[in-house]
């Protein structure tokens, strides 16, 4: 039987420098460390380490932009920067390429490296997948 799988994306992390503002058509970096938490109906899950996020120069300031090791790159956009700096992504993951080993007996076990062949810099990965990101801030709590 094929199962179907509903992936949720978790990232969690900590601000190196939170100073996101706009100068003209020109943004400062965002620097971030912190992992994607990927998990699947089935309760397999992987860890992928993410060494910066980086706000495009953009005249609306509203990209994001996490690196990965391994290849991975996930792009984000403000949704609201006025409330709460709430992101949504725009570029995202098809859960069966991530899960492809998953079944209903026997449990899966995924690493960064196995998947680096899985995530293409030029490739956007659509998926209804749940999005949560939290960015704690020099001066002020969670956001």
């Amino acid at each position: 039987m094929k199962i179907y799988l509903l992936a949720l994306v978790f990232v969690f992390a900590q601000a190196k420098q939170f100073n996101v503002t706009e100068n003209s058509d020109v943004c400062v970096l965002l620097q971030l460390d912190g992992t994607v938490n990927l998990t699947a109906a089935e309760n397999a899950s992987l860890l992928l380490d993410f060494e910066e996020a980086v706000v495009s120069n953009s005249s609306s300031c509203t990209e994001i932009k996490l690196r990965f090791e391994k290849s991975v790159e996930v792009w984000f956009q403000f949704n609201n920067e006025s409330e709460n700096w709430r992101v949504t992504s725009i570029a995202q993951f098809i859960p069966h390429d991530v899960f492809v080993q998953l079944n209903e007996t026997e449990p899966a076990v995924y690493t960064s490296n196995s998947l680096k062949d899985t995530f293409k810099k030029t490739q956007s990965y659509q998926c209804l997948a749940s999005t949560i990101l939290t960015f704690i801030d020099r001066d002020r709590k969670s956001v």
